[in-house]
This record gives C-alpha cells, sequence and structure tokens, in this order.
C-alpha cells in the first residue's frame, strides 16, 4: 500500500499494519439497537417516538436489556417498569427470549401542535415465542393477533418520554 505525501511530491510506500482488537470473554451482540427519531414536539413527532418506543421493546428482549427501554420512560410507566424487572430477571438468570417480537400494524395520533402530553393509538400483534431458562425449560409466549395499545406520552426536557402503556388483547 502507497501513501501520499500530501504535498504533490512522490509517494513513498509504506507497510500496512493492522492491529486486531483484544478479545472478550462474552461475544458482542450483532444486534444494532434502533436509531431514535429526532424528537418533534407534533403528532408526527409522537408517532415516530412510538413506532421507536415499539423498536427498542424488541431490541430489549433480544438483548435481554432493559437500559435502553429505561432511558425512554417515566418512573410512573407501569407497564415498561414490569418490562424492566422481567428484562434484569432474564440477565440475572441466563434466560432468553425467542420470538415474541411486536409489530405495529396501524397508528393513530391527534393532529395537535406542541402538545406537552398526548395518547397515542395502535393495533399491534405479537408473534408467538418461547422464554428459555438457562436450564433449558421453555415457556410459550403467546401469539397475539390484534390488541389495541394506547401509550401515553409527556414531552420533557425536549424529548417524548413513555409516560404509560395500556394494552387491550382478546
Amino acid at each position: 500500500m502507497a501513501a501520499c505525501t500530501g504535498d504533490g511530491g512522490e509517494s513513498s510506500p509504506t507497510l500496512a499494519t493492522s492491529v486486531s482488537p483484544p478479545t472478550s470473554a462474552t461475544p458482542e451482540s450483532a444486534v444494532t439497537p434502533p436509531v431514535r427519531p429526532a424528537d418533534k414536539r407534533n403528532a408526527e413527532g409522537a408517532e415516530d417516538f412510538a413506532r421507536y418506543f415499539w423498536a427498542v421493546y424488541n431490541y430489549s428482549y433480544e438483548e435481554s436489556d432493559s437500559a435502553l427501554l429505561g432511558s425512554l420512560s417515566e418512573p410512573a410507566c407501569k407497564f415498561c417498569a414490569s418490562v424492566g424487572d422481567e428484562l434484569t430477571q432474564f440477565a440475572q438468570t441466563g434466560a432468553r427470549r425467542e420470538g415474541g417480537q411486536i409489530s405495529v400494524e396501524s397508528m393513530s395520533v391527534p393532529p395537535v401542535e406542541k402538545p406537552t402530553r398526548i395518547l397515542v393509538a395502535a393495533e399491534i400483534k405479537q408473534v408467538a415465542g418461547t422464554v428459555i431458562a438457562k436450564t433449558g425449560k421453555e415457556t410459550p409466549v403467546a401469539e397475539i393477533r390484534d390488541a389495541g395499545a394506547v401509550m401515553g406520552l409527556a414531552w420533557t426536557d425536549g424529548a417524548w418520554m413513555v409516560h404509560g402503556v395500556s394494552i387491550d388483547a382478546d
């Protein structure tokens, strides 16, 4: 490999070297966390954030890590706290969940400008899955074909935060 001197003169050949990063005892995740959309204090921004929340929910279960999900929710969100507790338990016991992802089929947000709080309604589905304990014991996660989810969002310090989530599934 040759390198340019940048001064218009001749380049002299240089030897390419590489340094391998140190290896870790635990493999790094191949799953990339979802990218947070720009925070916009309007209906479109609330919808974008709600869709992002469900992507983070799925990511959190794939990684058995509640940190990112917890950073999106206010302490008052009981749904968020419950999910966080379950993810912490998974991490502590070596359990994991396969499947069980939520998809947003449709979403409705009232057309308001500069809200401080807003309700976002969504039709969601959850594919069947399995919780697998470290011992290998499997517990099924039910498929949910049609559920209504209402998410209360609060505009706090220039960003949306989840105040609460209510899910009505048959």
